[in-house]
Formats: structure tokens, sequence, C-alpha cells
């Protein structure tokens, strides 16, 4: 608990305290150490620029199972969106013209965070969206995954499935 809390903190170099719970995971004698080490470790490093974000398995319009390892090798682009927000709805025009301009080497993924998958469907179809949309109605721990309290909310995956930015500024 004291290296998860002084990751947080100026006090400690995170580099450090991070090549020490490896050290343990992979060296300890004590099984319960080497799992609590690891464990620490997978809440620190979940959302940090370098390393892989959360996985989900989320269902499209047309109720097609995606996966976030479908995008290996791409530049993904995810959003977190509810219907109902005008900023979201305002970024979602602004998202059309960053699709057109790059979609070519970079992948835009909305995820709907609506109760319903209906309204996914609709909002695709009345506005002509031409990128992937997901609802979240599969896999709602998602949005704690990813730490997804306001919305929208917006990161940056590499080509290597590690995280650029995290969060991402949006797309104004």
């Amino acid at each position: 608990k004291a290296i998860y809390d002084g990751f947080y903190t100026d006090n400690f170099s995170s580099t450090v305290l991070l090549a020490l719970l490896d050290s343990i995971s992979s060296s300890s004698e004590n099984e319960k150490n080497k799992a609590c080490a690891a464990s620490i470790k997978d809440q620190i490093t979940m959302l940090l620029p370098g390393y892989p974000p959360p996985g989900f398995e989320l269902l499209d319009k047309d109720n097609k199972l995606v996966s976030l390892e479908d995008f290996a090798n791409r530049y993904v682009y995810l959003c977190f969106c509810n219907s109902f927000s005008y900023t979201c709805r305002m970024d979602l025009e602004l998202l059309r013209g960053l699709n057109s301009r790059h979609r070519d080497h970079l992948t835009i993924i909305t995820i709907i965070t609506d109760g319903e998958h209906s309204i996914l469907e609709e909002l695709v179809s009345s506005n002509n969206y031409d990128w992937l949309f997901l609802h979240i109605g599969r896999q709602p721990d998602v949005l704690m995954d990813y730490q997804a309290r306001v919305q929208p909310s917006y990161f940056l995956i590499g080509k290597d499935g590690k995280l650029i930015q995290s969060p991402a500024p949006g797309p104004g």
C-alpha cells in the first residue's frame, strides 16, 4: 500500500517504484507478495502512457462484437460519449472531419454510454456517421477501467497497442 500511495506523491521516483514492484512480483518467494505487487503495478499503470490500455469487447451498430485488439498496428482515437450531452454532439461533428482527413492511419472509436443499444443505432443512422461506434451495454465496467467519469473523454493509443495520451485532448 505504501508503494501505491508513494507513486502518487512527488516524494519517490515512479520509475524506481515500478522497478521495485517488478522485482517483488518476479523474485519474491511469497506468492501473496508476488500477486499483490503485480496487482498494484496493474492498477498504477492501467492508464499511464507507454502501457497497454484496458481491453474491451463491445457490440457495434450491427451487433457485431468488436475488441480493442482488432486494431493492432493502427492508431486509435478512443472516445467515450453520451448522446444526450451537447458537448459530445458537437465533438461528434468534429470527429466527422477528423475521420475524413485521417482515416488511412487513424481509427476513431466512439463508445456510446447511453442505456439502450437502439440509441447508438439511431444516432449513427440519423447523422450518417461513418466511423466505428460501439455500445457500452455488454461491458459497463469499461467506463471505470478508463476512469471516464466525464464525457466526452478521449484516449490516444499507438500502433504498438500502448497509450500515447491518457487522457487525450478532444478533437477541438
